[in-house]
């Protein structure tokens, strides 16, 4: 009804909110859709605004890409690049970078072209910042997930704070490769993704980049993905970007008490490193897993920390007096 009103008698901006908050419903998010996307380019900033605010809910912000994509506008993808340096949700940057893709924009403008050039250096450098967080764990894993062999083979029967790493750093991998198809021409730039995970054609994949990518894209990409020995990439990541190596302890003591608790995923991480320390029983942070069930608002974290604590020597659980009344 709000999209044929729209159409009749021009777009109401009174509508845009509840619209927006409407791409959370799976019954009525694609008509929303429809109708923000008949708003035409009076929706943008207000799209914008819902997608990048933290206190919105987040299956509405990771509806938005999409939503934009629909508006046949160079605003839209002005829209869409400006706002690849907000979300700290990897999920709704893949999100991001499939509405730009999707748009068939060649990004000319150059600083449009700058901004996606300075986030190849910023998905790099969190793809190896998960790859030497999985190399303080497990070494090993770490090896199989820098050559592409992916999560599942490698870490059948794995332990959890691994598993999710190793999870993290394929989600950065393939929006790095999301990224360079922007700018460059993607039928190629997804061969070569898909080439780097076969151990017969990772060469040619790898001398592809070498000879198309330009400048700084060449030195990023290929210090992330590159073919040098695990030990040695770590070692130009911390020269390169500043990633220092930390011990096994310091990794998990990390993710128990991340620096960003509105990342999409830091509430699963926590959940993983406090499995580590009560499976191997590492002593020296218990006093840490007891401090988060005191101070943790993440419901899945709080319950976890409480179980760990409880069967690691822990003052009694906490008391819901709301609860008990």
């Amino acid at each position: 009804a709000i999209q044929r009103r729209a159409a009749r008698d021009g777009p109401n901006p009174l509508y845009l909110p509840k619209l927006i908050s409407l791409l959370a419903n799976r019954r009525l998010k694609h008509d929303a859709r429809e109708a923000l996307a008949a708003f035409g380019e009076t929706a943008i900033p207000a799209l914008r605004l819902f997608m990048n605010d933290p206190e919105e809910p987040l299956w509405v912000r990771r509806a938005i890409p999409k939503t934009i994509s629909l508006i046949e506008s160079p605003l839209a993808a002005e829209a869409l690049v400006d706002s690849l340096d907000g979300p700290s949700d990897m999920f709704l940057r893949r999100k991001l970078l499939e509405a730009l893709d999707s748009l068939g924009v060649a990004h000319e403008e150059p600083a449009r072209r700058q901004k996606i050039r300075r986030e190849i250096g910023v998905e790099a450098k969190r793809y190896l910042i998960a790859l030497a967080d999985l190399h303080a764990l497990n070494r090993a894993a770490a090896v199989g997930v820098d050559h592409f062999s992916g999560p599942q083979p490698v870490f059948a029967g794995g332990a959890l704070l691994e598993q999710l790493l190793a999870e993290r750093g394929a989600d950065h991998r393939t929006n790095l490769f999301g990224l360079l198809a922007l700018i460059y021409d993607r039928g190629p730039i997804w061969d070569a993704f898909r080439s780097l995970q076969n151990p017969s054609l990772r060469a040619h994949a790898l001398e592809f980049l070498d000879c198309s990518l330009e400048g700084e894209d060449k030195n990023v990409v290929l210090a992330a993905v590159g073919d040098a020995p695990l030990a040695d990439k770590l070692s130009r990541a911390e020269r390169q970007f500043g990633i220092a190596r930390a011990s096994k302890i310091a990794t998990v003591l990390k993710h128990l008490s991340p620096r960003d608790e509105r990342t999409a995923d830091a509430p699963y991480l926590a959940v993983g490193a406090m499995h580590t320390v009560f499976t191997e029983s590492i002593t020296d942070l218990y006093p840490a897993v007891h401090s988060l069930r005191a101070t943790a608002t993440d419901p899945f974290v709080l319950e976890t920390a409480a179980w760990v604590a409880q069967r690691t020597g822990g003052p009694p659980e906490r008391q819901d007096n709301d609860a008990r009344l």
